[in-house]
């Protein structure tokens, strides 16, 4: 779908779909698409995207759906954004989506805003939830037992490729949201690794845990604002940080 369209879906059931490339269920181009309702289950992309592969400025928007056990080999167990892609989550539940970079989504070039929505045992190599290497902002939701060996929830990183003619750096502005039972081997809820992105507002946590960092591993300078409770956190060094 591409070039002003738009779509919208309110009910259906996508299950196991396959793609050798991108988007599993669709795959969208300078378009608006919106779910509301509807099951996206066991959808595969053997590059990226389980779910929906989002490029050139499209506007995705997702109110609501149950996305499960979709995967990706590469990026995006249920989306990805390239090229200026612009997608907000208001609801849905997110549940047992893997792939080897964001279980849920790959932020590479657009932004990603996470306002409600239930992220619940999600899986990835490099943030369990959302990889992120443009720009993400979360105010709301709830991430629970969200698996990553970089980040149990998050991994963020610099994308070091000139884009039209500048790299793009890594920004999560994480304001909101609860966060119980992520784990990870290093950071149970974050990976920080951004070196244009420096402060991460602590949100309240509770059960969180990894290896290094029960809640937060810094792989360069960071800065941690609170106020927050991070409550139950485990590791075997830095039991939170």
């Amino acid at each position: 779908m591409d070039h002003d369209s738009a779509v919208a879906i309110d009910a259906g059931a996508f299950v196991n779909n396959r793609v050798t490339d991108y988007g599993g269920v669709a795959f969208v181009e300078d378009c608006d698409f919106t779910v509301r309702g509807g099951t996206f289950r066991g959808n595969y992309a053997a590059d990226s995207s389980g779910v929906l592969h989002s490029m050139l400025w499209s506007t995705v928007t997702i109110a609501g759906g149950v996305f499960a056990d979709n995967r990706a080999a590469v990026l995006g167990g249920v989306l990805t954004t390239r090229r200026g892609g612009a997608v907000t989550i208001t609801g849905g539940t997110f549940e047992n989506n893997s792939a080897a970079s964001g279980g849920v989504a790959m932020i590479y070039e657009g932004t990603l805003d996470v306002s409600g929505g239930i992220f619940r045992g999600n899986s990835a190599t490099f943030g369990g939830a959302i990889n992120v290497q443009d720009a993400v902002a979360v105010t709301g939701g709830v991430f629970e037992r969200n698996y990553g060996h970089f980040g149990g929830v998050f991994f963020t990183a610099d994308y070091i490729e000139f884009y039209e003619t500048e790299s793009i750096y890594a920004s999560l502005d994480w304001a909101g949201g609860a966060f119980r039972n992520n784990s990870g081997f290093f950071g149970g809820v974050l990976y920080a690794a951004a070196t244009a992105q420096t402060a991460y507002a602590l949100q309240d946590g509770d059960g969180n845990a990894a290896t290094i960092g029960g809640v937060v591993y810094c792989a360069t300078d960071c800065v941690l604002r609170g106020p927050a409770t991070l409550s139950r956190s485990v590791a075997a060094d830095g039991g939170a940080v």
